[in-house]
């Protein structure tokens, strides 16, 4: 018996090193393939690089959903057409694809099949409720942006189902978040590269390009050049960090090999430096709160949250002054002129729901909206045509009240769900990742008072690994035997 304790105690650590250099291999491939579309820049190339991803993702569908999610962060390095468009090509779109025809083509072989209990739970029923709501809506408001809303969120359906079904057992639900987190680390370490040695661009344009930003918006703070990775917006990298950073400290408190946890808090060092590059105040509170969050929950209590608090204030005069004024401005909103104009924008939103209760004006078509209700805000408030910078009051004014509360049903459902699959948990490693899921999402929630992410794909798939988790822990707890009762 001690020579079996052994030898499973020699092989955890070996599993975890698999996972990670799967993980690190299938980023390397996402990798090749995004600067593949970006270096070949013809459907010929594309193409050829399709078959040569279906063939693998036919041999193995759940290789294709890792590439995917390998992929997310780098979608727009390698890009063919326009990144605005709809039919624009990506390594996350063939990837996608690819995996969702190997899935059919599994089922058609009876080399798979469908379990439609798994597959059709209150996550998804309400997820096909928004998509359905959004098409209604579209359809009373039909324009070219509501089109693109619709397709969008169709893809969205798509990936989450293909995730839910090839997520199914709790390994590959794990060897998911390694490579969420190795990801996650990866853009980290090239977004503070590309801080420190990559070309800028100007903030006055937002061009659909990763870059770093070059940002003189706020006149209070100066001028930041902010990393924005291999996303479009500083926003978008800090929200993806944000919602990984609770994922990496399971990873740490899982860990017990050395060198395994050390890796580990390298990753979580690098996504928190990271997110402070990016300058988004968003992703300072949000990353301070998962933090907490997941520090109280490991029994720090109050204690954890002062002891914060302290080394805040003790470290604060060595911040670099732009980093200060940022964080400032976090508690005076006026020393910001994007607070200001968010605000006006927000308001603008409530004036939209109150012409347009139940339809909304269509999703995608906030923007063109805006103008026409410049006068009916004060003149403090600034008002600029670009979106709301909150999902929930772009949400209320595009789909109207029921699509908001199917927004908000959806994020309780699913913090309800990860918090039940933790609690029903045997192993306490599982327990702890789906207590990490939980803190993710109540990190979501918060960021989506300040940006519009309802069609962020990492939202999506973090849905889905709820899901799948959810759907092992009931059949764990279905399989084993029922406990006697007790005689009276």
């Amino acid at each position: 018996m001690a020579h079996d304790h052994s030898a499973h105690a020699n092989a955890a650590p070996r599993r975890i090193w698999g996972t990670v250099l799967s993980a690190c291999g299938i980023l390397l491939l996402a990798c090749v393939l995004s600067i593949g579309i970006a270096k070949f820049s013809t459907y010929a190339a594309v193409v050829t690089i399709a078959v040569g991803v279906g063939a693998l993702v036919l041999w193995n569908p759940f290789i294709g959903l890792l590439v995917v999610v390998a992929s997310l962060p780098f979608e727009t390095v390698g890009m063919l057409g326009d990144p605005e468009a709809t039919g624009a090509i990506s390594v996350t779109k063939l990837g996608g694809l690819a995996t969702f025809a190997a899935i059919i083509v599994n089922i058609l072989l009876q080399r798979g099949r469908l379990d439609f209990s798994r597959l059709f739970n209150r996550i998804s029923l309400l997820l096909l409720a928004f998509g359905c709501t959004l098409i209604v809506a579209t359809a009373l408001h039909p324009s070219e942006e509501s089109v693109k809303e619709s397709i969008r969120f169709i893809t969205i359906i798509m990936f989450y189902f293909a995730t839910l079904h090839l997520v199914d057992s709790r390994e590959r639900l794990r060897r998911v978040v390694v490579t969420w987190v190795v990801v996650g680390f990866a853009v980290s370490i090239y977004s503070l590269a590309q801080h420190q040695f990559g070309g800028t661009v100007s903030s006055i344009d937002w061009a659909p390009t990763a870059a770093t930003v070059v940002d003189v918006g706020e006149s209070e703070v100066g001028t930041m050049v902010r990393a924005a990775g291999s996303f479009t917006h500083p926003i978008w990298l800090a929200l993806y960090l944000s919602l990984t950073f609770p994922l990496t400290l399971f990873l740490i408190w899982s860990t017990r090999a050395a060198l395994g946890r050390t890796l580990w808090c390298l990753a979580a060092f690098a996504q928190a430096i990271a997110i402070m590059a990016t300058y988004a105040r968003m992703g300072y509170m949000a990353m301070a709160m998962g933090v907490l969050l997941f520090l109280i929950r490991r029994r720090g209590g109050p204690a954890v949250v002062l002891w914060a608090l302290l080394l805040a204030v003790s470290t604060s005069p060595f911040w670099p002054t732009t980093f200060k004024s940022r964080v400032g401005s976090i508690l005076d909103y006026t020393k910001s002129s994007s607070s200001v104009t968010r605000i006006g924008q927000q308001l603008v939103a409530l004036w939209m729901f109150r012409d347009h209760m139940i339809s909304g004006v269509g999703p995608g078509n906030f923007e063109e909206n805006v103008r026409d209700y410049v006068d009916r805000v004060p003149d403090k408030w600034r008002i600029e045509v670009i979106g709301a910078h909150n999902m929930y009051a772009e949400v209320l004014a595009e789909m109207g009240l029921q699509g908001l509360i199917l927004a908000l049903v959806i994020i309780f459902i699913a913090w309800r769900a990860a918090e039940r699959a933790r609690k029903s948990a045997r192993d306490p490693t599982y327990a702890l990742m789906y207590e990490a899921m939980a803190i993710s999402v109540i990190v979501f929630a918060f960021c989506a008072f300040l940006i519009h992410a309802q069609y962020q794909k990492e939202w999506w798939l973090l849905l889905a690994l709820i899901s799948a988790a959810h759907w092992q822990t009931k059949i764990t707890r279905q399989a084993l035997p029922a406990r006697p009762r007790r005689l009276a």
